[in-house]
C-alpha cells in the first residue's frame, strides 16, 4: 500500500518538489529500470513500484489542487450571493417604506377576487360559447 511519504521517497524527491521536479525524476528512474532498456534484476518490479508512485502522485497533488479551487469558488459564491442579497434587501426595504409611507399599493400584491365576477366570468364565457355554437348552427 502506498502512501504519500513513500512514493516521495521511491522517486527520491522531498516533499515540497513542483511537479515538474517528480516528472523530471520519473522520467529518469523509468529510463534507468524499463525492462526493455535494462538488464538489471527485478527492473520490472522496481518500474512498476515508480510508475505506481508517481501516478499516486500526480492524483493526490490533482486532488489537493481541486480542493483548493473548490474552496476559493465557494468562498466567491459566497461572497457575491451575500452582495447581491445585501443590494436586493436594501432596495426592496426602501420600496415598501416609501408605498406604506404613503399609502401606495405595491403593483405585486394579489388583488382579492370577488365570487360574483369569478362566477360572471366563467359562466359568463361557457354562455358566450353556447350561444356562439347554437347560432352556428342555427346559420348554416
Amino acid at each position: 500500500v502506498l502512501d504519500s511519504s513513500r512514493c516521495y521517497e521511491i522517486l527520491g524527491v522531498n516533499e515540497n518538489s513542483s511537479s515538474k521536479e517528480m516528472k523530471n525524476a520519473y522520467r529518469k528512474l523509468s529510463l534507468k529500470y524499463h525492462p526493455d532498456k535494462t538488464n538489471i534484476d527485478q527492473s520490472d518490479t522496481k518500474f512498476k513500484e515508480v510508475t505506481e508512485a508517481y501516478q499516486f502522485l500526480k492524483l493526490h497533488q490533482k486532488q489537493v489542487e481541486k480542493t483548493i479551487k473548490n474552496d476559493v469558488g465557494s468562498n466567491y459564491a459566497d461572497f457575491w450571493k451575500k452582495q447581491y442579497e445585501e443590494q436586493y434587501e436594501y432596495g426592496f426595504n426602501h420600496r415598501e417604506n416609501f408605498r406604506n409611507e404613503f399609502h401606495i399599493k405595491s403593483p405585486n400584491q394579489e388583488k382579492p377576487v370577488s365570487h360574483k365576477i369569478f362566477h360572471i366570468t366563467i359562466f359568463g364565457g361557457l354562455a358566450l360559447i353556447a350561444l356562439w355554437i347554437v347560432l352556428s348552427e342555427i346559420l348554416k
